[in-house]
């Protein structure tokens, strides 16, 4: 992808060399050459649709229109306007812009198949188990929660994705892009993730026409991400539909369902951290609370994933900034007492969540006085 200084509308167009090769070209975007996308493992689409959907974002970013060389799907171009409204409400930093392009005949989909997103997580997980029998593949994709430059950590997390698919007796297609080191200069990861997973969707669509992405939260805790049930299917074309699954079970509800299965005992992969490449380091956050949930559960010693078991010194210490984290560990809290155990380990995340309320309000209270402080002024 070749991207120049300075462009006052930011022109994309799609390219492919070779079936699987897939290159983006766009101009009035900063910072990045060379976005591609690449798998030998399936025929990738040259559309403009995955043009649309990897740029619209960083356009509204930047306030600037988009023009897309090339001719889009009718049913994108006609619900791009709605992805914008709402994305743009949630993300105030993004601005509706003007997305010029021709559009397309609507065609017959030329994929027949039904893929799924697949990371190793809780999340991908329930939806692939959930979905086995309408699920023809996963995909990984290097270079989304993982660097491209990463290798031995890609090496580690495809080789275990590969025995999981093995085990359950699907196919597993990786594909490899560097989209983020376009739009990490210009937009949050959690702001763009949805549009990240519809651009992949897109190059796919030669061979499947729909496409499901793990949700995180539940109906009932629905607040707004980029990834959402109301946004993914917006980034949907004539050629491939997008859905996004699992929010009819919590968090916990999911770990229940799939902590069974012997290829998600071995395989499950949460962290966000990997400390010295590590697959599963087991104590930060993500690690602890997934660890939790299994300890409730009764079933945290058959999980070979984790380097070890509960540490009450390390869940003591638990950072959990943010709503989410202590949402999940006030779950956790809940479910090991329903089960009675150990009470040592149920103190100390009572322990940890105290400790979090208290920095929460200092955290207010200092906001509300530099308001106090710039309204007096």
């Amino acid at each position: 992808m070749v991207i120049a200084r300075g462009g006052k509308i930011m022109k994309v167009t799609v390219s492919s060399s070779s079936g699987d090769l897939v290159s983006l070209a766009a101009r009035g975007l900063s910072g990045v050459e060379d976005i591609y996308f690449r798998s030998s493992q399936a025929e990738l689409a040259e559309t403009a649709d995955a043009g649309l959907t990897a740029a619209l974002t960083l356009a509204m970013s930047r306030g600037e229109p988009l023009e897309i060389m090339q001719p889009i799907s009718r049913v994108l171009s006609a619900r791009a306007d709605d992805y914008q409204a709402l994305i743009s409400r949630w993300y105030p930093r993004l601005k509706p812009v003007q997305v010029l392009a021709a559009t397309r005949q609507p065609a017959r989909a030329e994929g027949s198949e039904t893929f799924c997103f697949f990371s190793g997580g809780v999340d991908s997980f329930y939806t692939l188990l959930r979905n086995i029998d309408r699920v023809d593949a996963a995909v990984y994709v290097h270079g989304f929660d993982v660097s491209v430059d990463d290798t031995a950590l890609r090496s580690l997390v495809a080789g275990s994705l590969r025995r999981t698919m093995n085990g359950l007796g699907k196919e597993l297609i990786e594909l490899e892009t560097d989209l983020r080191r376009m739009s990490d200069p210009h937009v949050t990861w959690p702001a763009y993730v949805s549009s990240g997973l519809a651009t992949v969707a897109h190059v796919l669509s030669r061979r499947f026409n729909r496409a499901l992405i793990a949700g995180t939260l539940a109906y009932h805790e629905l607040q707004p991400l980029a990834s959402h049930p109301l946004t993914d299917p917006l980034l949907s074309g004539d050629q491939v539909a997008i859905e996004h699954h699992g929010c009819d079970a919590t968090r916990h509800d999911k770990v229940a369902f799939i902590a069974r299965h012997p290829m998600v005992q071995q395989n499950l992969r949460v962290c966000w951290e990997n400390p010295d490449g590590d697959y599963n380091c087991g104590r930060c956050e993500k690690c602890l609370r997934t660890m939790l949930g299994l300890e409730a559960l009764g079933v945290l010693d058959e999980f070979t994933c984790f380097p070890s078991g509960l540490d009450i010194d390390v869940v003591r210490q638990i950072d959990l900034a943010g709503r989410g984290p202590r949402h999940w560990a006030v779950v956790n809290l809940r479910e090991l007492r329903r089960a009675n155990r150990d009470p040592k380990l149920v103190r100390a995340l009572a322990e940890a969540i105290a400790r979090s309320d208290v920095r929460r309000v200092g955290r207010l209270a200092r906001r509300q006085a530099r308001r106090n402080s710039a309204v007096s002024t």
